[in-house]
């Protein structure tokens, strides 16, 4: 057997100015380790500690700084006051179902007439399909929102355009030279988007078109909050880097949103006292779990987040997934669609 140890390099960060240090940890009334830390990182002054510890929406960059994002809230603004039929569309993978899950959720609050597609694994693969396209056309949809995919289709954003259908790309991966011609393409990695951060994951491009959408509209910000439970869970999976600007994610996601709001739609979905019994046997499961990545988040970062909130939503599928194969209980099957309606991309990905 060979011997794959690996030699680690240990790297430690320059003296921290202790002045400093002393001035944080009075004014925040902090132990001079934390007050430490805090400035390593640098958080050196109240206000940064503020923003640190007590993160808002409104600390997001703007979403308008991206390259498109004006072409792509009118379009689906006029797709919503019309009543044209949206498609939202996204890969299988963890970074094209949350993102999937996060735009369908927020456009069902606008339109009933919105739905989701998921690509077959097998059949079709990774991208925007010729299938997928058909299906809208035959479905008479007018617009597609593609999340974590078609920065490159360019051949099938032209075959969507013949049939009479807009699109409008969310992606996160490096685009060719020639970008496809739809309505509008976001994606921080485009050499003409001068927005700030460009390591957004799909699902990340996709909240900062609800973001404009809501910014645009007046929509308030702290509707969008119980959205962040998908955001934040798909960070570590699709490998994004764990920068700072994505701890205020962390802080307004973690209290566990995912159960808050799965659990709470399955209790006024099921009159099933078993049922409900189990739910909250599993939310005490949960919660226990997520506390303890809670008090260890400074040394796990943000896969111990994303391993909370990820168990959250799976714990919220497994019960989905005894009623869907359980005949007797469609009924509440419909309910719990009803109040969580991004739980239906479950099936799809099932299929």
């Amino acid at each position: 057997m060979y011997d794959m140890a690996v030699e680690k390099i240990w790297k430690l960060r320059e003296g921290v100015d202790m002045a400093n240090v002393r001035q944080l940890s009075s004014e925040l009334g902090v132990d001079p380790v934390l007050a430490e830390l805090l400035v390593q990182r640098g958080v050196c002054t109240f206000e940064q500690a503020r923003s640190f510890f007590r993160p808002s929406l409104d600390d997001l960059y703007d979403p308008f700084l991206m390259t498109d994002m004006d072409k792509a809230v009118e379009r689906v603004r006029a797709a919503v006051t019309s009543g044209e039929k949206i498609l939202v569309y996204g890969d299988y993978d963890v970074d094209g179902t949350t993102a999937v899950s996060l735009v369908y959720s927020f456009l069902r609050r606008l339109t009933r007439a919105v739905d989701f597609y998921i690509p077959e694994r097998y059949d079709e693969g990774y991208g925007v399909s010729y299938k997928g396209i058909d299906w809208a056309s035959e479905n008479d949809f007018r617009l597609i929102i593609t999340l974590d995919c078609g920065i490159k289709a360019n051949e099938k954003v032209e075959y969507a355009r013949e049939r009479g259908i807009d699109m409008i790309i969310c992606d996160h991966h490096l685009p060719e030279n020639d970008l496809p011609r739809a309505v509008a393409v976001l994606d921080p990695k485009r050499e003409d988007c001068f927005y700030p951060f460009d390591d957004l994951s799909g699902c990340g491009v996709g909240f900062k078109l609800v973001q404009a959408y809501s910014q645009r509209y007046d929509i308030p910000s702290e509707s969008l909050i119980p959205l962040l439970d998908l955001l934040f869970g798909d960070v570590e999976p699709d490998v994004m880097q764990s920068a700072q600007g994505y701890f205020f994610f962390v802080a307004l996601s973690f209290p566990l949103l995912a159960i808050e709001n799965s659990c709470a739609a399955l209790f006024r979905a099921m009159g099933n006292s078993m049922i409900s019994m189990l739910a909250s046997l599993g939310m005490n499961l949960v919660n226990v779990c997520g506390n303890a990545l809670l008090i260890l988040y400074f040394d796990m970062g943000a896969a111990g987040a994303a391993i909370a909130t990820l168990f959250a939503r799976l714990c919220g599928a497994a019960l989905l997934l005894v009623l869907v194969h359980n005949k007797k209980n469609e009924v509440y099957v419909e309910r719990l669609f009803h109040y969580r309606p991004d739980f239906k991309i479950i099936k799809a990905i099932l299929r």
